[in-house]
């Protein structure tokens, strides 16, 4: 009969499991200490700072030579934490847009635009044709093409196929970099374009997508890249979790001295540090860079939102 004992080799896949469950759970989903208002301010400025000394990032908000993204995002993140150096470059790649055949890439969500001219349609595709054809439909680069649907719907009729293909949930890779593409091309057409955005049901593949991508930042505690964007990303959706603060609190304490973050994952470093022991990360880069500083501008704005109002000038009497 059995001893109803489990064998000796199943400790050594417990233990090991236990181990890593701990950790993952300690460097990703517990709390450590309170988020000072000035720690968050003095790292937005930081990163805001380094944003403006990056002659790569600056390059890219301020010319129409790469597909304005960052310059979107940039005006957006800006409205939330202003900086002077940083919005001169984003007013000039606004102005290269307004004398480039992508003008219209210029508006802000909300903004009326004239119906296009059959001369200006035609521009649009020959820059279509000539920088995005080429780009295979499943693959990273076609999410350039989503972003163009998103603000210009007309642009679908150019490549037969591939706006629909935005609409269907088996699209492309549905996880990453991207599910979260995926999902800010979504919002984008949701803004610039409320409704054809609601005749063909987006705000449902948002909510779905942004289901899926709220368990990735779950499951997922690598500290990179796509760690600020998934968070950076929620934060714009309104999509709030009980684990916001840790997650915030990770972004901050992964921050470079020079204001930076870094871009590769380094797994090694979330075990060393939970048990804590200083780990050195990469070098920083100009995109986790503005995607954490993004996070944690509209992290700030949030606590502005929850804080109690102040109490009545006038007093609890009545006369």
């Amino acid at each position: 009969m059995s001893s109803g004992r489990s064998p000796w080799w199943a400790g050594l896949i417990l233990v090991p499991s236990l181990l890593i469950g701990w950790v993952w759970v300690d460097a990703n989903l517990w709390e450590r200490q309170t988020i000072s208002v000035g720690r968050l301010d003095s790292a937005i400025a930081r990163g805001l700072d380094r944003l403006d000394a990056s002659d790569r990032y600056r390059r890219r908000i301020g010319s129409h030579g790469v597909f304005p993204v960052e310059l979107w995002m940039t005006r957006r993140l800006l409205a939330l934490a202003p900086h002077e150096g940083l919005a001169a470059d984003v007013e000039h790649g606004r102005q290269s847009l307004l004398e480039s055949p992508l003008r219209f890439l210029a508006r802000l969500p909300g903004e009326p635009w004239p119906t296009p001219s059959d001369d200006e349609i035609a521009a649009v595709a020959a820059f279509v044709e000539r920088d995005y054809i080429g780009q295979s439909t499943v693959d990273g680069p076609a999410w350039s093409r989503w972003f163009l649907y998103s603000a210009y719907p007309e642009v679908r009729y150019l490549i037969p196929g591939d706006f629909l293909g935005m609409l269907s949930e088996e699209w492309g890779v549905s996880y990453g970099f991207q599910l979260s593409h995926r999902i800010y091309a979504y919002r984008l057409f949701r803004q610039m374009n409320p409704a054809l955005a609601a005749k063909y049901e987006i705000p449902a593949l948002e909510a779905r997508a942004m289901s899926v991508m709220k368990r990735e930042m779950v499951i997922d505690p690598r500290l990179y890249d796509l760690y600020y964007e998934r968070l950076a990303f929620a934060l714009e959706y309104g999509a709030v979790s009980p684990f916001l603060g840790r997650w915030i609190e990770r972004v901050l304490d992964a921050q470079n001295p020079d204001g930076s973050w870094h871009r590769t994952p380094r797994l090694g470093c979330d075990f060393a540090n939970a048990f804590g022991i200083e780990c050195r990360r990469g070098a920083g880069n100009y995109h986790p860079t503005f995607l954490a500083t993004y996070a944690l501008a509209q992290y700030r704005v949030l606590l502005d939102a929850r804080a109690p109002a102040a109490p009545s000038s006038n007093g609890g009497g009545g006369g």
